[in-house]
């Protein structure tokens, strides 16, 4: 019997070990590229593009509207990468083209879909919806229990991707009631949305690069004036009512600067400026807040369950979020998209 030499088992181990190591090689080489390779494209399916995606997500959102018998659909139309027809004229419900800037826009006919412009502040999906809902309220076009479809999408994407259904009057998480429409009745047409759209502003540019936070109240003046002291002089005391009228360009720029006064800006219901740097002094404890809100969120909560015909509007400088409250209630809450939170601790005292 032969024994095999060192060098030729030494062979058969080193052949042994290549043939496992090979098959683990190859076996590696061939997952690998499984995984470069991109599976094949089924034919005939289209692009995901921005109008592919918001024509199927507006033509949904329209056959959820007849499914639930909804009162309104707002559409996020800025969004749309190109033209599209909203035609409402046979439709049991109405059609709102939310939009920021009406001037390269055509206006459809008023039987076939209303214009809601907003504010042109930066806000993400649901914050635009907000924004819109609430300027609906306060002109009346929406009512307790009205069911809603809103279509939105994400600011600088160029589609729409969301759509977002509520009931007016149950749905917390974006506006807690329509009561705002009766006191829109009480006030000079355009003096809320006005208003709300200099928060807003404040809120997402601040103030010489600094966060800005501040209140407005806005109701009648005699109702008011028992819950009201000034904390300094007073900068709109003498002037002529047109020259403290908030619908002025001119004067929305004076009350950003003095903005960062300490206190709240008292405006009547005709839309006039009377006073800035203003102590809220209601004693009344109004509903259950959210958590986390500081001493001027509970003076504008105090304020308007004191004076029921006021509302009031108030800006965060720790987040920029922007408040609307009506009875003593906060309705809803706008994060513009623009601004980082500042990290800031408790909010300073309105008044």
């Amino acid at each position: 019997m032969t024994t095999p030499s060192r060098e030729a088992e030494g062979s058969g181990r080193a052949g042994k070990s290549r043939g496992r190591n090979g098959g683990k090689d190859e076996a590696r080489s061939r997952l690998g590229r499984g995984k470069a390779q991109a599976k094949p494209r089924p034919a005939g399916l289209p692009a995901l593009d921005g109008g592919f995606l918001s024509n199927m997500v507006i033509d949904h959102a329209l056959d959820m509207a007849n499914r639930i018998n909804a009162q309104a659909v707002f559409i996020s139309v800025d969004l749309l990468p190109q033209a599209r027809v909203l035609d409402a004229s046979k439709r049991s419900y109405d059609i709102y083209a939310v939009t920021t800037s009406t001037e390269r826009m055509v206006l459809p006919d008023e039987a076939a879909c209303k214009v809601l412009k907003v504010p042109k502040i930066p806000m993400g999906r649901v914050g635009r919806i907000k924004v819109a809902l609430v300027m609906a309220a306060s002109r009346g076009l929406l009512q307790k229990g009205d069911r809603v479809v809103c279509v939105s999408g994400l600011p600088g994407a160029g589609m729409l991707d969301t759509i977002l259904v509520l009931q007016v009057g149950t749905e917390t998480e974006v506006m807690t009631t329509s009561d705002i429409g009766g006191f829109a009745k009480r006030v000079k047409a355009g003096v809320f949305d006005t208003v709300l759209e200099l928060a807003l502003e404040l809120a997402n540019e601040g103030r010489e690069g600094k966060p800005v936070g501040t209140l407005f109240v806005i109701g009648d003046i005699k109702a008011l004036k028992d819950h009201v002291r000034q904390l300094v002089l007073n900068p709109f005391k003498g002037y002529k009512e047109r020259e403290r009228q908030v619908l002025d360009p001119s004067v929305r720029g004076t009350i950003k600067e003095f903005s960062t006064i300490d206190g709240a800006f008292i405006i009547d219901t005709k839309g006039i400026v009377h006073s800035a740097g203003t102590y809220l002094d209601a004693r009344v404890t109004p509903a259950e807040l959210p958590p986390g809100l500081g001493a001027r969120h509970l003076a504008a909560a105090s304020i308007t369950a004191a004076v029921p015909n006021a509302i009031a509007i108030a800006v965060s400088e720790s987040t920029g979020e922007v408040r609307v409250f009506r009875h003593g209630m906060s309705l809803t809450d706008i994060e513009p998209g623009g601004r980082q939170p500042a990290g800031g601790e408790g909010e300073p005292q309105a008044g």
